[in-house]
């Protein structure tokens, strides 16, 4: 999974969706225990609404520094 995320977030970057100062490494493995901890968070009864925040908060930290 961190390598899919990895090839997803090289793609990303060259379209200048993600910003230079990312560690692309790192933030693959990011991604990667996100997307767990977001699975455990839906079985605990997360509403969707909760779930979509989580992913817009992590989507919004690959963008880099403001």
């Amino acid at each position: 999974l961190d390598d899919a995320f990895h090839e997803l977030l090289q793609r990303a970057r060259g379209e200048g969706s993600i910003d230079e100062t990312v560690k692309l490494r790192d933030a693959a493995r990011f991604l990667t225990t996100t997307f767990q901890a977001i699975n455990i968070a839906a079985l605990a009864g997360r509403s969707r609404r909760e779930l979509r925040a989580i992913v817009r908060q992590a989507l919004d930290t690959l963008q880099g520094p403001a």
